[in-house]
C-alpha cells in the first residue's frame, strides 16, 4: 500500500489498516501476521472506528462511503454523502454514528497532504559537532552546548552537513466545504452542520456533546 491513513484495534486485539490508493483494508492479528480484510475497490479508506457491537466502520475516498463491516468483512454501505471524502468517524453510547464529510461535490477527494513552502526547503550548510568526555564533570557548566569545533585531549570533532529546514509545513487540503453527519441506528441520516468555506477534519464525543475542527 503507498499510504496508511488510518489505525484502529478491536476487542481482541486486532489492528485495522485503511490504506491507499487502492482502498483496502488490512487486518493484522498480535502476533504480526496480517491479511486483507476488505477491498473497498474506492481510492482510499481514510478512517475507521469500531461500534458498540464490534463492526468496524470506515470512511472512503472518492465516493463519501460510509462501510459496516462486520468480523466476517462482508461490508455494506450505510451511508453515502454528497461529499466525496468521509474524513473522520466517531460512535457515541447509544449507536449514533457521526461522520465529517469534506470536499467539493462531485470532486475527486483529494485527501490532505503536507507541503514544503513555496521555494523549497531552505539549505542548512555545515554544522561542526565537538564530542568531548571527562570523568567526574558534571557540573551545570558542562551542560552547556558544545563551542565550536577545537581540540581537546579527550574528545574528537567532525564536519557535517546540517539539515535542510523545512519551515512550516503547509496543509494542502480540498476545496473547504464541508458537513457534519449524524446517522441513527436506524440508519437515518440528519445534518448538523454545514459549511460552503471550511472543511471539517476531526471528531470527538464528550458526554452528549460532538467536537470538531475545521481549516
Amino acid at each position: 500500500a503507498k499510504y496508511i491513513w488510518a489505525l484502529t484495534f478491536d476487542k481482541q486485539g486486532h489492528l485495522f489498516a485503511g490504506t491507499g490508493d487502492q482502498g483496502v483494508i488490512f487486518k493484522i492479528d498480535p502476533d504480526g501476521s496480517g491479511k486483507v480484510f476488505f477491498d473497498s475497490h474506492q481510492t482510499h479508506i481514510m478512517c475507521l472506528t469500531m461500534d458498540g457491537s464490534g463492526n468496524l466502520l470506515a470512511g472512503s475516498v472518492p465516493d463519501g462511503l460510509v462501510y459496516r463491516i462486520p468480523a466476517d468483512g462482508k461490508a455494506f454501505v450505510i451511508y453515502k454523502a454528497d461529499y466525496p471524502e468521509i474524513h473522520d468517524l466517531a460512535v457515541d453510547a447509544s449507536g449514533q454514528i457521526y461522520a465529517a464529510a469534506l470536499g467539493a461535490t462531485g470532486g475527486q477527494g483529494v485527501p490532505i497532504q503536507l507541503t514544503t513552502p513555496q521555494g523549497g526547503p531552505a539549505q542548512g550548510g555545515t554544522a561542526t559537532v565537538t564530542v568531548t568526555a571527562s570523568a567526574g564533570d558534571d557540573s551545570a557548566e558542562s551542560a552547556k552546548a558544545p563551542k565550536p569545533a577545537q581540540t581537546t585531549r579527550a574528545g574528537a570533532s567532525f564536519d557535517r552537513p546540517a539539515p535542510a529546514t523545512l519551515g512550516t509545513l503547509a496543509p494542502k487540503a480540498p476545496t473547504g466545504r464541508g458537513a457534519l453527519i449524524r446517522i441513527q441506528p436506524d440508519l437515518s441520516a440528519e445534518t448538523m452542520w454545514t459549511s460552503n468555506k471550511e472543511s471539517i477534519f476531526g471528531l470527538a464525543l464528550h458526554g452528549s456533546q460532538v467536537l470538531f475542527t475545521t481549516d
